[in-house]
């Protein structure tokens, strides 16, 4: 197989004068890149932060909890060398309005080298790929067979080699011994993507819990991801520093930096905050519902409860915040509500008095605020967990295919539960019924308060 010293397109760019291609990148590769000041930021200027890091993950994983770490963990202690230790936005006005995650790839998956995206450098874009079919004069390397077509590339990063053989291509065809189809280079950067996208989302959500905001939407929320140039193998097995020897400067192949220093997961992380000026309706509500303290519970003296089909989805407009199970004898040990009695704080035995707990916690309330028309106007519902089950005989209620244990095989419990609702210095403004009609197995959504969280004014007569 013939091997240029430079490929064809390179040769015709470099006829012309042209250029390669660059991809916009992280260029400070491993550093992290803090602009803006407390003067400017309060008033109105932002705080950026570019953080690169390597990013590790377990072949074919993209849980994002281990890898986000490390970036949040700096992350704070960068803004608050700005700000100060309280960096809540209660306190500092710290709001997250813009995101950029690019996530990357290493070029090799299931087994096979695949088509890369940019170099090591991660800015130039990849050299064309040089495709032919093998003849009997070609012996390098000896393992090629003759007759089948192989990809390579040319080009002088790669250290003591001429040439780098592709076998998954973008294509969607396979070079070499494999040959036929492949979604090797299409899964590897799905894979990549997908890291991004979760460890984005993960880092709200640990922003949210640390009291910073999260505007919602974001102005600007960009995930991206890059198949990089690790040499067609894993990061750990990549020639970080090929011999340079024998490309001395002024060698027509040498470049500042033979073989692959840089791995091909890493994530780049840039954000932008913004302060709050001034407030809003939003931010005056967020502040009222943040540390709420909701209890939904069946009182021994005041509910004829005896059954194991009382466990309830509760929601504030339209989302979850929690699971109340008022079961009296049996629980689900398998399935979505396995863990549906963590919120129970109270059980007095059967037939006794069941009380479940939710506080609102940052992250919750914005949720909850989250495209809010009317933020002054909260909506409290409930939605019933248990199916099957019509009356006191009819079918074999169930929590989602797990038999509840009720002796008398009865649908969802229909007795409204008792709610009380206190703000977060414990100040209770709600303890009642809800007026809502229910029957015996309705498992549909029911509206149960609508209330105005900072003026503390609760209507439980919705349903």
């Amino acid at each position: 197989m013939k091997k240029n010293v430079k490929s064809e397109l390179n040769r015709v760019q470099e006829i012309m004068g042209i250029k390669p291609n660059l991809v916009e990148q992280n260029i400070s590769i491993g550093k992290t890149i803090v602009t803006g000041k407390e003067e400017t930021f309060k008033a109105g200027k932002p705080i950026t932060v570019t953080m690169d890091k390597e990013a590790t993950y377990v072949a074919m994983d993209s849980d994002p909890k281990k890898v986000v770490m490390p970036f949040y963990n700096e992350l704070v202690k960068k803004l608050q060398a700005i700000l100060g230790d309280n960096i809540k936005t209660a306190d500092s006005g710290l709001k997250l309005v813009k995101a950029k995650i690019i996530a990357g790839a290493s070029n090799y998956y299931d087994g096979g080298s695949t088509e890369a995206d940019i170099m090591n450098d991660r800015k130039t874009a990849m050299p064309k790929l040089e495709c032919e079919t093998v003849t009997q004069e070609d012996h390098d390397p000896p393992d090629f067979i003759e007759g089948l077509g192989y990809c390579i590339y040319e080009s002088p990063t790669y250290g003591n080699s001429d040439w780098q053989w592709i076998e998954h291509r973008k294509d969607g065809s396979s070079s070499g011994n494999k040959g036929g189809t492949s979604s090797g280079y299409k899964d590897n950067k799905a894979l990549a993507l997908s890291r991004g996208t979760k460890f984005l989302a993960y880092l709200k959500e640990l922003l949210m819990n640390k009291g910073i905001d999260v505007l919602q939407p974001l102005t600007e929320e960009i995930v991206e991801a890059f198949v990089v140039d690790t040499g067609g193998v894993i990061d750990r097995n990549r020639n970080k520093d090929a011999d340079r020897n024998a490309l001395k400067p002024g060698h027509e192949r040498y470049v500042d930096s033979a073989g692959w220093p840089n791995p091909g997961q890493f994530i780049t992380m840039q954000l932008e905050f913004l302060k709050e000026v001034g407030g809003g309706q939003v931010d005056d509500v967020l502040s009222c519902l943040v540390d709420m303290n909701i209890k939904v519970a069946y009182y021994k003296a005041s509910n004829n409860h005896n059954c194991d089909a009382a466990i309830f989805t509760v929601l504030m407009n339209k989302n979850v915040i929690g699971t109340a199970n008022l079961n009296n004898y049996n629980d689900p040990n398998k399935g979505p509500y396995a863990d549906s009695k963590k919120s129970r704080i109270k059980s007095g035995g059967g037939g006794g008095t069941r009380v479940c707990q939710f506080i609102i916690d940052n992250a919750k309330a914005q949720k909850i605020l989250a495209g809010s028309k009317n933020p002054s106007k909260i909506e409290m519902g409930i939605k019933g967990a248990i199916i099957g089950g019509t009356g006191d005989g009819g079918g074999k209620p169930k929590y989602k295919d797990v038999y509840n244990g009720d002796p008398k095989n009865r649908g969802l419990h229909a007795s409204v539960p008792h709610v009380r609702i206190a703000d977060a210095d414990g100040n209770e403004f709600y303890a009642g019924f809800p007026e809502v009609n229910m029957k015996r197995g309705d498992t549909s959504y029911k509206k149960i308060i609508i209330m105005d969280v900072c003026k503390q004014e609760v209507d439980d007569n919705v349903g």
